[in-house]
């Protein structure tokens, strides 16, 4: 489907690798979150284009994308609810939102290159 979304250097655990497979492969998920980011920058936060540096927009959309997840969990109880909960406190949301911005910037980056060569 779309780019996988992966942070370098980095290694991921399993509640993190879950979470980046479904919004690389749910096409929902992947666009909801790129219009949040979308939203995000138009409101003047900053993006960067260093996989390295986390910029506002990244602060930003970690929170928008673990919000998401959350409001989606379902109602469980007992030893399934502390399950998932416990795998959703694991998630490094900043590492996932900050890979899409870099991602973002990069396309960006791409869209306006032949226009900076004339």
């Amino acid at each position: 489907m779309e780019k996988e979304i992966k942070a370098e250097g980095k290694e991921n655990n399993q509640s993190t690798d879950t979470i980046k497979s479904w919004i690389n492969n749910d096409q929902g998920y992947y666009k909801m979150i790129n219009d949040m980011l979308k939203e995000i920058v138009e409101q003047g936060e900053s993006t960067v284009g260093d996989k390295d540096t986390r910029s506002d927009a990244a602060i930003h959309l970690a929170d928008a994308i673990k919000e998401l997840f959350e409001e989606d969990m379902p109602e469980l109880t007992g030893a399934y609810s502390d399950l998932l909960t416990h795998a959703l406190a694991d998630v490094r949301w900043d590492d996932i939102a900050n890979d899409i911005v870099v991602e973002y910037n990069l396309e960006n980056k791409t869209k306006e290159s032949p226009e900076e060569t004339k």
